[in-house]
């Protein structure tokens, strides 16, 4: 593996993988942490204490926290949300103990990953399906059963506080030429809403015009540019 593109010799719906996967995670909210009870609601108002741009003394009063929800999961989908905070943790760990990284600030969504590896196993039989399961700790669970909880994951962190908005949008891009499976598509439209199509690497100012423009538009805007243009010098 390379950057963000996969170069894989084991795979169940590709002869050849060329592609470039982009998971986006938009969330529209001010998110607060609180110690309370398993139902215990606050409901004194919260103060954002950053100072507006027209007042600079002026402090904004939130919502308060509604109460919380737990996501009701299955023996074994709390089996893998267990695993999944695990490569969580280990994924964080590993890049900011690289030193490169020391003097900057980045931005990491686990969940990003574990999704955008999660599409990855729709198509991977043999080692590299092995490898991706090992990774995110799933072991012998069945990939009906991983797309479920993802799905169900997904699906209730849409819904779990009102106050705000919390969007996934899945995109997966495949050179142009390389034919892409029915099967392999309709599994991660199902499961992920992923939107899966061919684009020409070799054109790639053309491709990252196309890459960008769709996160463009699944962030509302927030991210015009989401990929450099280094990412597209791609070999083997």
């Amino acid at each position: 593996m390379k950057r963000s593109f996969c170069a894989m010799k084991k795979i169940n719906f590709f002869k050849k993988c060329n592609m470039l996967i982009t998971n986006v995670f938009v969330a529209f909210a001010l998110f607060l942490v609180a110690c309370q009870s398993n139902n215990e609601t606050i409901n004194e108002p919260i103060v954002n204490e950053e100072p507006n741009n027209d007042d600079p003394t002026t402090l904004v009063e939130l919502p308060p926290f509604v109460k919380r929800q737990d996501i009701a999961l299955t023996a074994v989908e709390q089996q893998m949300s267990e695993q999944v905070n695990t490569f969580a943790f280990n994924l964080l760990k590993s890049v900011y103990a690289d030193e490169k990284y020391n003097d900057i600030n980045i931005q990491l969504s686990p969940m990003s990953a574990t999704i955008a590896l999660c599409l990855l196993n729709n198509g991977a039989v043999g080692t590299t399906g092995e490898e991706i399961r090992q990774t995110l700790g799933f072991g012998n669970a069945t990939n009906e059963e991983i797309n479920l909880y993802i799905q169900k994951i997904m699906h209730a962190m849409q819904t779990l506080d009102p106050r705000g908005v919390i969007e996934f949008a899945n995109g997966m891009w495949v050179q142009q030429g390389f034919s892409i499976l029915k099967p392999f598509v309709q599994v991660n439209q199902q499961f992920y809403d992923a939107e899966i199509q061919n684009v020409d690497f070799g054109q790639p100012t053309a491709a990252l015009q196309t890459i960008n423009n769709w996160v463009n538009e699944k962030t509302h805007g927030a991210i015009p540019t989401h990929h450099p243009c280094s990412i597209l010098n791609f070999t083997g």
